[in-house]
């Protein structure tokens, strides 16, 4: 269901921690008042809500951004998911480059405020290739920084394609009957799974005033022989 690869050093999550700080004037609040941000053009957030066109003028704006300041980053991921899958990863140029979430401190983030879901952003895309799988898409989580008590995701044993004509209220409801297994990351590890079993966002425990949970966000989709990466 889920897999986890060793990815960046501790001294290299550091360092992509002090440069996303340098960069802080270009993070996107994206919960009104409360310290959630991104960096970069996100799918799920910008095509979901104003459309692909929109979705591609901010990757257009960002993706030059994002490759300047962390292309050793993106070089890592590739190389890691190329020796894990065995297939050509590549960045999907006409989206978004995997990008960051940025949690800061808030007491709310020890609450279970995440939603449950499953990475159904694909669909609100063109894929314009030969050949496309949307079978068996792939999600990826780089932990850069954690919260001191840790950090995590919640996953169920519920695949989409066998809820999927459900109303939302009953995948709520089975949510909340059955026991989600947590997956607890580590800084630098890299986490792997198809994202069609449902999963949310573990809440943070104790969080502390100079906490911060960073991740690195992306998916990808296999497309004519190779993984194609966005966010």
């Amino acid at each position: 269901m889920v897999s986890q690869y060793d990815c960046l050093l501790p001294e290299e999550c550091l360092q992509i921690q002090q440069q996303l700080h340098s960069l802080k004037d270009k993070w996107e609040p994206r919960l009104g008042d409360l310290p959630f941000y991104t960096l970069g053009a996100a799918s799920y957030l910008d095509a979901g809500k104003k459309g692909e066109f929109f979705y591609k003028m901010k990757a257009k704006r960002f993706n030059p951004l994002l490759k300047e300041h962390f292309d050793s980053l993106y070089q890592k991921v590739a190389e890691v998911l190329e020796k894990e899958t065995g297939k050509p990863v590549v960045y999907e140029e006409n989206y978004g480059y995997p990008g960051f979430h940025i949690f800061l401190f808030s007491e709310v983030f020890e609450f279970n405020i995440a939603s449950v879901h499953f990475d159904l952003q694909f669909q609100e895309l063109s894929w314009r290739y030969k050949n496309v799988d949307q079978l068996h898409p792939l999600s990826i989580t780089l932990p850069i920084a954690l919260p001191g008590s840790g950090g995590g995701m919640f996953c169920w044993d519920i695949h989409y394609r066998d809820v999927k004509e459900l109303p939302r209220s009953e995948l709520e409801k089975r949510s909340q009957e059955e026991e989600p297994v947590l997956i607890e990351y580590s800084p630098g590890q890299i986490v792997v799974h198809e994202g069609l079993f449902l999963h949310q966002i573990a809440p943070a425990e104790e969080m502390k005033e100079n906490d911060e949970r960073i991740t690195l966000q992306g998916h990808g989709l296999f497309c004519d022989g190779a993984w194609h990466l966005y966010w």
